[in-house]
C-alpha cells in the first residue's frame, strides 16, 4: 500500500484501490495548507455559534459524515486542488454550492475534478444560483490561480475526469496517475517513485551514476529529488 512518501501503513478508513491513495497529511503537503484544514474539508466539523453546536458538512459531496476518512482518492485530491485555490476568495458553503450544482450537470460523484470545471473558463459559475455578485468577481479574480494549474492536469475524454496531475509543472516528468503505483509520484518513463530516486541520489550524490541503475534519465533524478524536497520532506 504506496504512499507518497514511499511508506505502508493501515489507515483508518481505505478508499478502494486502484484509484489512488493518499494520507491527509501528505495531501496537506502537496496543497500547501495545514493537516487540519484539510480534515475539515474532508470529514466536516462542528463549531459554536450562538452558545449551539454546528455542524459544517464535508466539501467534497461524495464524503458522508458517518466516516472519518483518514485517506482519500485522486480525484478527492484534485478536487481539493480546487479548494485550495478558492479558498482565500470564496466562503466554503458556496464552494460546495458549486460542486452541488456540477454535479447535477454532469453526474459525477467529483465535479470539482471534472474537466467542466477546469476547462471551462469563468461561464462554469454562470447559473450557480448562490453566488451573489461579490462571488463571480472573486471568481473572476481567481481565474488565472485556476488556468495555471490547468496546465498541470491531464482529463480523460470519455469521463471528463482527472486522470493525471504533475505538481511540479506541466512539462514536468513526475506524475501522479491513479492507475500506476497507488497513485506515488513517479517517474513518468521508467515508473520508478520519486522517493525511491531521490533517496538513491542522496545517498550516492551523482544522478548520472543513479539514472544508470534505474534505466532513467539524470533529470527525472533530479526532479523526483526536486518533488521529495518541496512536497515530502
Amino acid at each position: 500500500m504506496a504512499t507518497i512518501s514511499g511508506m505502508a501503513h493501515a489507515p483508518k478508513h481505505t478508499p478502494d484501490l486502484g484509484i489512488g491513495l493518499y494520507s491527509l497529511p501528505e495531501v496537506a503537503r502537496l496543497l500547501g495548507v495545514s493537516p487540519i484544514t484539510v480534515r475539515r474539508w474532508v470529514n466536516g466539523y462542528d463549531f459554536q455559534a450562538r452558545y449551539e453546536t454546528h455542524h459544517s458538512p464535508p466539501i467534497l459531496i461524495n464524503h458522508s459524515t458517518d466516516d472519518e476518512w483518514e485517506w482519500i482518492t485522486f480525484l478527492d485530491l484534485i478536487e481539493l486542488l480546487y479548494v485550495s485555490t478558492m479558498r482565500e476568495r470564496l466562503p466554503m458553503p458556496k464552494v460546495r454550492s458549486i460542486a452541488e450544482r456540477l454535479h447535477k450537470r454532469t453526474r459525477s460523484r467529483h465535479p470539482l475534478a471534472t474537466s467542466q470545471l477546469w476547462l471551462s473558463g469563468v461561464a462554469v459559475y454562470s447559473d450557480v444560483p448562490a453566488l451573489g455578485d461579490e462571488d463571480l468577481a472573486s471568481c473572476n479574480l481567481a481565474f488565472p490561480f485556476i488556468e495555471e494549474w490547468r496546465e498541470t492536469l491531464v482529463f480523460s475524454d470519455k469521463t471528463g475526469e482527472a486522470i493525471e496531475w504533475r505538481p511540479l509543472g506541466a512539462s514536468s516528468i513526475i506524475v501522479l496517475d491513479p492507475t500506476r503505483s497507488f497513485g506515488a509520484p513517479i517517474d513518468q518513463g521508467s515508473g520508478i517513485t520519486a522517493a525511491t530516486l531521490s533517496k538513491a541520489v542522496r545517498v550516492e550524490e551523482d544522478p548520472v551514476v543513479v539514472a544508470s541503475w534505474y534505466g532513467t534519465t539524470t533529470d527525472a533524478v533530479l526532479q523526483a529529488d526536486e518533488f521529495v524536497g518541496r512536497f515530502v520532506a
